[in-house]
């Protein structure tokens, strides 16, 4: 043992003066011929790998400001230092750039200009700029084998030199099939059209960049992998997906505990139920259907269908229908149809035309029973938009969400034998409607599982004269919580939105929540106003048969304290398939 301790310590003598040689700082000091100005550099090294990446530095810097034969003359090396006299050489300048055989169209986009070259110094990195702009306009039109360079190089007698511009194109590639594979289908035009890969068309290698991002970007498909291209001898390009099914079919129901009035006592069960059913033709094409229960006498139902990709064109189609009961006062219906311009994702712009009516509904004695409406028909144009960059829709990390519409058109207001002057002199016809709506959420992460969601919507509308049908309804889970649904009647309103949450899993979150606003209501001569405000909390969590959701929530707003008694407790229910 003893013996094979003192060899050991022989063993570790020896590499002690190996060690410490290894460790050796190396000084470089550069001095150029010339007395040219040299850009600073490090002067102490550990290795003489570190000191001649750093002399190679230094002649490129210097070669960036014209000296393009600048090269180190000598080297003189000592035990732990280096020397190198540097040859900057003259500065050279272009005497011309000729556009040899490069498409002009090309040329102009990539920015090139010849007198821009003309007596400029020469540097490398400009000329591999312009030479990465011009392959990338031949690889996106068809040529992804293309080689751009410089040749019919002529250094002149003035230290000038000349250059012509030169492609190699490589042959020509235009796009073919579509091939997928993954539990994940779509028609082929489909992806065709969203994915801009059109059959027969020039190859673009940006486009083929951009597949798998677009991909993660619909809500029923995911890639699997990265796409493939199989280039074929023909000139022809395959791309290769494989995809994933996304369960973005949804079902999902809110049962909703408020208190009765204060004479009847106990509480009244209200129901938001929602299919929204997604590529169920394998078009990408959308059908949305929700029926709600909101009060005691009222019923919504509202449909809605999504066909994007019209001739397979970027443009897409969107049909909605609106019926609002209340059941012994009046009715609404909205019909409104949009042309839409498809954007990345769920993105869009659209233009869009809507017809509303509203009517009285009278009892026995041809009477309504409620004061402040009147029958009237709305004929609207408008400009819609959609913006989202969510990480996961489901439950998002990071991201936001941006959505606004813009209206205007014309409101006519019929009388019944039941109006009397004080209701309106006489029919009115041709009235100026205008209507706003915005709304904006982002997601914020600011501690691993910990997320702030910031969020405001506002909408305002305007007419010369406004009826109690006329006006936004607000309140409740999806716009004020704490707030019966849709209980509060409005002409215009703003409210903030401030959330605290706590992501448990993929899937599910606890939080706190506030919201706070304003709205006012103008029915003629009857104008109110009032701040309101809800709080409370909530948790998300997720099970085999779907996600759970139950918020507690109470609000207030003038004339209406806080008060427990009118506490909202809300019950959500999403499963997607």
């Amino acid at each position: 043992m003893n013996r094979l301790l003192i060899i050991i310590c022989f063993i570790v003598c020896l590499m002690i003066p190996a060690m410490t040689s290894s460790q050796t700082k190396w000084d470089l000091e550069i001095s150029a011929t010339d007395g040219i100005k040299l850009p600073s550099y490090q002067h102490k090294h550990n290795d003489t790998l570190s000191l001649k990446k750093e002399l190679v530095r230094v002649i490129q810097i210097i070669q960036q400001k014209g000296h393009i034969s600048s090269s180190i003359d000598t080297i003189h090396k000592g035990e732990s230092d280096w020397h190198a006299i540097l040859d900057a050489g003259p500065k050279f300048r272009w005497a011309q750039i000729s556009i040899g055989n490069i498409n002009p169209r090309f040329l102009s986009r990539a920015g090139f200009r010849e007198k821009i070259f003309w007596k400029e110094l020469i540097r490398f990195e400009r000329i591999l700029t312009l030479n990465k702009r011009l392959f990338r306009e031949y690889e996106n039109n068809g040529y992804p084998f293309a080689v751009v360079g410089l040749d019919s190089i002529l250094f002149n007698g003035n230290d000038s030199i000349s250059a012509r511009l030169h492609v190699e194109k490589g042959p020509s590639i235009l796009y073919d099939s579509i091939i997928q594979s993954g539990k994940g289908r779509v028609a082929e035009a489909y992806l065709r059209s969203y994915l801009s890969l059109k059959r027969r068309k020039p190859y673009n290698e940006s486009n083929v960049r951009k597949i798998e991002t677009k991909l993660k970007e619909l809500p029923f498909l995911s890639p699997a992998s990265s796409p493939i291209v199989l280039f074929k001898p023909e000139g022809t390009s395959n791309i290769s997906l494989s995809l994933n099914k996304k369960n973005a079919n949804q079902f999902s129901g809110i049962i909703g505990l408020v208190p009765k009035s204060d004479q009847d006592g106990g509480f009244l069960i209200t129901g938001d139920v929602k299919i929204r059913l997604h590529n169920l033709l394998r078009r990408g094409e959308l059908l949305d259907i929700q029926w709600q229960r909101l009060q005691a006498a009222t019923q919504n139902l509202s449909v809605q269908l999504q066909y994007p990709f019209l001739f397979n064109l970027p443009l897409g189609i969107d049909a909605r229908l609106q019926f609002f009961r209340v059941d012994t006062a009046y009715f609404t219906v909205a019909l409104q149809a949009s042309a839409m311009y498809l954007m990345a994702g769920t993105d869009f712009l659209r233009a869009f035309y809507q017809f509303q009516t509203s009517r009285k509904i009278l009892n026995e004695d041809g009477q309504s029973t409620l004061s402040g409406i009147a029958n009237s028909d709305f004929n609207m144009a408008g400009l819609g938009m959609q913006i989202e960059r969510l990480d996961f829709r489901v439950n998002p990390r990071k991201g936001y969400t941006l959505k606004g519409d813009v209206a205007m058109g014309a409101k006519s207001i019929f009388l019944t034998p039941s109006d009397t002057v004080n209701t309106l002199d006489s029919a009115k016809t041709g009235m100026l409607q205008v209507s706003l709506f915005a709304q904006a959420e982002g997601y914020i992460p600011i501690y691993k599982r910990l997320i702030i969601k910031l969020g405001a919507k506002g909408a305002w509308q305007y007419n010369s004269i406004s009826f109690h049908n006329d006006l936004f309804r607000i309140g409740g889970l999806r716009t004020l919580r704490g707030f019966d649904e849709e209980s509060i009647y409005a002409s215009a309103y703003t409210i903030g939105t401030l959330e605290l949450r706590y992501l448990i899993d993929e899937y599910s979150h606890v939080l706190i929540f506030g919201d706070a606003g304003w709205y006012n209501r103008n029915i003629r001569d009857d104008y109110y106003q009032s701040f309101v405000i809800g709080f409370g909390a909530g948790l998300t969590f997720n099970t085999r048969i779907g996600m759970f959701t139950v918020n507690y929530a109470l609000g207030a707003q003038k004339e209406q304290p806080i008060d427990f008694r009118r506490s909202k407790i809300h019950l959500g229910y999403i499963t997607y398939f």
